[in-house]
């Protein structure tokens, strides 16, 4: 993506105050509590009453390995796919999928006293039809404003963040809940520590 004069400047600028700030700290005391984290990005699909129901849903820790990846299978007829999007078909859930019940306890075994870092991730919460964790818990990059592009006056999707801030491009055909995991997660860890300091 083609980025402004300025909008460069002002990116240079943020990520090398989150630098200095993650030096001072220093690389020990911010590897220290790194379990604590964990990324989670979930795929839904069409039912016949649910507009969004759960298909599948991974995370992945600090260090962006896979913690958890499971296809569910659906709990009512499905109504659309959205395979261009999910990547998803009938057959594959199928063969894949396991009963929601299971899929969402151990979700939540995970999840438990875990910071949790997603985008737009009260979607997810809604899929999974868990309770959203407190504030302090939950790390939202498309509200996080240091994350926002210059000049840029509508909520962020996951893909422009990514190829402002990491140079990267996602989405481009069917989304993988595993890659839009990790990459809010590398989003995240760019701004951890004064993001965390609003916490504490």
């Amino acid at each position: 993506m083609a980025l402004k004069a300025n909008g460069l400047s002002a990116k240079k600028t943020i990520v090398k105050q989150a630098t200095q700030v993650a030096t001072k700290q220093g690389p020990k005391s911010l590897k220290a509590d790194a379990m604590k984290y964990v990324a989670l990005d979930c795929e839904m699909v069409e039912g016949t009453s649910v507009e969004h129901m759960l298909a599948r849903v991974s995370m992945v820790d600090h260090e962006g390995r896979v913690l958890y990846d499971a296809f569910v299978t659906p709990r009512e007829e499905v109504r659309d796919y959205r395979t261009s999007i999910t990547g998803l078909t009938k057959e594959i859930l199928r063969r894949k999928g396991e009963p929601f019940e299971v899929v969402q306890k151990r979700v939540q075994e995970i999840l438990d006293g875990k910071v949790i870092i997603g985008h737009a991730i009260h979607h997810d919460f809604e899929a999974l039809e868990i309770p959203r964790p407190e504030d302090a818990r939950i790390r939202d990059t498309c509200l996080f404003p240091a994350l926002k592009p210059p000049n840029r006056k509508q909520t962020p999707s996951l893909r422009l963040l990514c190829e402002y801030w990491l140079d990267k491009k996602v989405q481009d055909g069917a989304h993988s809940s595993v890659e839009d995991a990790r990459v809010t997660m590398s989003l995240f860890k760019k701004f951890r520590t004064e993001w965390d300091a609003l916490f504490h």
